[in-house]
């Protein structure tokens, strides 16, 4: 697989995601917390799947398991865990990167996680009680979720869903976005190849051209 695409489009893709999150971020809460994420187990009875979600079937770009082509084959065995598990509405990083101008993009990974690389513009969520809080903050809002693999994002997905936000999980997660080509940056605001791997469990879920990160 060839190296993340840089130039032009990564600057305007970097550039218009940030004032686009800003944007909503402004609107959507004004106190979030950080602190560490827990899994957790949820059922997903009640939860409309994709193809039941109206603005989805409509409107949105229709999830495609093709665009996993490539990636790394323990990434591909998440995706499909999370995404047989929850059954909520998914969409592609292409698609998630090209409604970067209406949507609010969220992080549930632990705060180490986002400190080695994340996607511009996006909010932390990383604490149950910052995710709780979003939820009550979140209507009228399209919001965009994702994690490392795309597992704890799906359920956090499941649960805005349930509440009545319409919500979507990226496909593979952070890992899927990079693997898609799409930019990451780290904590100064620079394009990132590294990726925090959550643990050493998932380090061959990390795509080619980024480098796997273990640090607490």
């Amino acid at each position: 697989m060839s190296a993340p695409r840089a130039g032009r489009r990564v600057g305007r893709r970097v550039s218009t995601l940030g004032a686009a999150a800003l944007a909503l971020f402004a609107s959507a809460c004004t106190d979030m917390r950080g602190a560490d994420a827990s899994d957790g187990t949820s059922s997903s009875a009640g939860v409309k799947t994709g193809s039941e979600n109206a603005r989805y079937t409509e409107t949105l770009p229709r999830f495609d398991p093709g665009a996993r082509e490539g990636w790394p084959e323990l990434l591909i065995s998440w995706a499909e865990k999370a995404t047989g598990r929850f059954g909520v509405p998914t969409l592609t990083a292409a698609g998630a990167a090209g409604l970067s101008d209406e949507v609010l993009i969220v992080d549930v990974r632990e705060t180490r996680e986002i400190k080695i690389s994340r996607i511009s513009g996006s909010l932390p969520l990383s604490s149950k009680t910052a995710q709780s809080d979003f939820i009550a903050r979140a209507a009228g809002k399209t919001v965009v979720v994702y994690c490392t693999v795309g597992w704890r994002s799906a359920e956090y997905t499941e649960r805005l869903v349930v509440a009545g936000v319409d919500a979507y999980n990226i496909d593979g997660g952070i890992c899927g976005w990079a693997a898609s080509g799409e930019p990451l940056i780290n904590s100064l605001g620079l394009i990132s190849h590294d990726i925090h791997a959550y643990n050493a469990d998932f380090t061959g879920a990390v795509p080619e051209g980024y480098e796997p990160v273990l640090r607490p």
